[in-house]
Formats: C-alpha cells, structure tokens, sequence
C-alpha cells in the first residue's frame, strides 16, 4: 500500500499550470488510491472464492485511476475557474465602469463650470460691444454731418477765392503790361531820362508821379537821385504794391486822372517816361482793385485758415471713428470665438450628459448582479477548494 501511495503522491505532485495540490491533501489522496486498490484485490480474491469468476486488478488499472483523477480534477477546476473568471471579468468592468461615471461626474462638472464662465465672458463682451457701437454711431452721424458741413463751407471758400482772383484778375493785364514795359527799360533809357537838365512837362509829370507810389518828394532832384541808383529798375519792378497808403493813392490819381497823362502820350516824348507812365497807372489800379480785394482775401484767409482747422478735426475724428470700428470689429471677432467655444462646450457637455445618465443607468441597473456575481465567485472558488475531494 505504501508503494502504491508513493506513485500516486508522484503523479499528484507533478507540475501543473491548470492545479495545484497541497502536499497534506496530496498525501490523504494518495493513501485512498492506495486502499481502494488494495481493497479491489481483496473484493476481487473473495469473488474468486466465493464465486469462482476471476476479477484482474493490474498495476495498469491503478495507473489509469489515478490519472482519470488528475484529469479529471484539472478539467473541472479548468471548468469552474472559467466561469468565476467571466464573473471576474464582469466584476472588474463594473468597477471600471463606477470609477468611469465618477470621472465622468467630475468632468461635467468643469465644463459646467468652463461654460458659465463664457456664458458670462460673452454676456460681459456683448455690453461692452453694444457700448462701443453706439458710441461708433454717434461718432459716425457726427463725422458724417461736420463732413458734409465742411463740403459746404468748402464750396463756399472756393466761391470767395473765385471772386477774389476774378477781382484781381482786372488789374493784372495792366500791371503784367506795365512790368513788361519796364523789362524792356536798360541802363541808356534810363540815363535818357536822367540826362535831362530840363525835363518836358510830361517827363517831369511822369517822375513827379513815380516819385509819388515810391512816397518820396515829387520833384526832379529827387527823381534825378533815384535815377541815379544801380537798382531803381529793380525797385521799380519789385515794388511792394500791396502797401500803398490811403493818402499816396490820392495823390497818384491827382496825376492818373489827368486826361494828357497817358502813357501813350508820354512815350512820344520819351519811351523810357512812358513805361514809367505805365507803371504808375498801373499801380493806382492795381491799389484800387486791392482795396476792393483786400476784405474778401482777409475774409478768404480766415475761411481758409477755420477750413482747414475744421478738415483737421474731421481727419482727426475720422481716424477716432476708424479705430473706434475697427475694436468693435475685433471684440466681435472675440465674442463670435467665445460663442463657437461656448457652444462647443456646451454640446460636449450635454453629450457628456447623457453619456453619464446612460452609464448610471447600467450602473445601478448592475448593482444587484454585482452582489450576485460576487456571491458566485465566492462559491466558485469553494468549489474549487474542494474539488481534490469531490473528485
């Protein structure tokens, strides 16, 4: 009996990766194989003396018993570890799927709290938006009324510079004519003039009036000394016209009115006296036009200078309103951002939601098998424990 259980100790104690048996239980198993061999030889002596039928027990039949036992103890502990392993499996993925909603749980929860705060980010953008517009509105009808005022005042400062140089435009042919005459004067006409020790009336007549523009002493010493100057053409030609006083203005036309004082009569007397002639007719026109002139160019300066202080503010206001627009224009690109991210938010979150409402579902709706499951596996794995008896 010994050496049998010795055998059956050998093959139970074989490495297994299906099961795995303690020595204690190894060794009680063994002596049992080793009794009921022993036992069948006994039974099978009896039948054999009682009723003459022969029974052969052989060392092969012990073998083949003990291992059918293996076999059979590692396929029914291969049988039920499965089925406590699916449970397992099943218990694990509940766990999983608990540990999952409670994630789930917490990232709704930011993105709750993610999409309040655009909800309020866009709210605060949208004030601040309409605040702005309004004020680009405003600022916009404003610019558009002074632009249009201004046109206006352009329109008009145009119709005063007009009129101012249509005025002017009638002494210029006279005074174009008058300069053009003295261009042609050269250092001999003018010696001409000077030579004389007695000028003709109309000579004398002629230096008398020059010297009366020029506000000096009408008398031919002091025209002989005037004449004697380098640069009396050139004071003559660059004379300040524009300057001419109320009381030399006066005098001069005691000379222009003169009906033998023309400069065609002069210049059959001396062609250098008569473009000097010219020349002073051409002066008292020119002051007279000037003073008719002078208010509106004075009116025509201030339009001028009010215009373009005015052009200067609308420029100004212009570029306010241009940059004014174009925030507007950026914090609405921002608000438009804000609201596709908060509406994307928004969707993932209800997605989320549902997912969760979903998840909790299974979840509680697993909870009683959980236990169940739990329960099986327990009884499982006592199953197992006894499987070398049950065997």
């Amino acid at each position: 009996a010994d050496a049998l259980s010795e055998v059956a100790i050998k093959f139970l104690s074989a490495p297994s990766d299906e099961v795995s048996i303690e020595e204690e239980q190894r060794k009680a198993i063994a002596d049992i194989f080793g009794q009921s061999h022993m036992a069948v030889i006994d039974l099978s002596d009896r039948m054999m003396a009682e009723m003459k039928r022969k029974n052969y027990v052989t060392p092969t039949h012990y073998l083949e018993l003990v291992k059918g036992y293996v076999s059979l103890l590692v396929e029914k502990n291969t049988e039920i570890g499965e089925m406590a392993n699916k449970l397992r499996n099943g218990l694990d993925k509940l766990t999983e799927a608990r540990i999952q909603v409670e994630e789930m749980g917490v990232d709704l929860e930011k993105k709750k709290d993610i999409v309040a705060k655009k909800q309020k980010e866009c709210q605060d953008l949208l004030v601040v938006i309409v605040e702005k517009r309004m004020s680009a509105d405003e600022q916009k009808k404003q610019v558009e009324a002074d632009s249009e005022r201004i046109g206006k005042e352009e329109a008009e400062t145009k119709i005063l510079a007009d009129d101012a140089r249509r005025d002017l435009a009638k002494a210029m042919p006279a005074l174009e004519a008058a300069i053009d005459a003295l261009e042609k004067l050269d250092k001999k006409a003018i010696s001409e003039v000077k030579a004389y020790s007695k000028p003709p009336d109309l000579v004398m007549k002629t230096m008398a009036a020059v010297m009366t523009v020029m506000d000096k002493t009408p008398s031919w010493q002091q025209a002989k000394l005037e004449l004697n100057d380098p640069g009396f053409l050139t004071k003559i030609k660059n004379f300040d016209k524009d300057n001419i006083s109320d009381s030399t203005l006066k005098k001069i036309i005691k000379y222009t009115k003169d009906p033998g004082f023309t400069p065609e009569a002069v210049t059959k007397v001396s062609s250098a006296a008569g473009a000097l002639c010219l020349w002073v007719h051409a002066m008292r026109l020119y002051s007279e036009v000037y003073r008719e002139v002078e208010p509106k160019r004075l009116k025509l300066k201030m339009a001028e200078e009010t215009l373009a202080k005015k052009q200067s503010d609308l420029k100004a206001a212009t570029e306010r309103l241009k940059d004014i627009q174009e925030r507007v224009q950026a914090l609405k690109f921002q608000y438009d951002e804000s609201m596709r991210t908060k509406d994307e938010l928004t969707a993932s979150a209800e997605e989320l939601k549902v997912k969760l409402e979903r998840a909790e579902k299974l979840v509680t709706g697993l909870a009683g098998e959980k236990d169940r499951w739990e329960e099986s596996v327990q009884a499982y794995n006592e199953q197992i424990s006894y499987l070398p008896g049950d065997c």
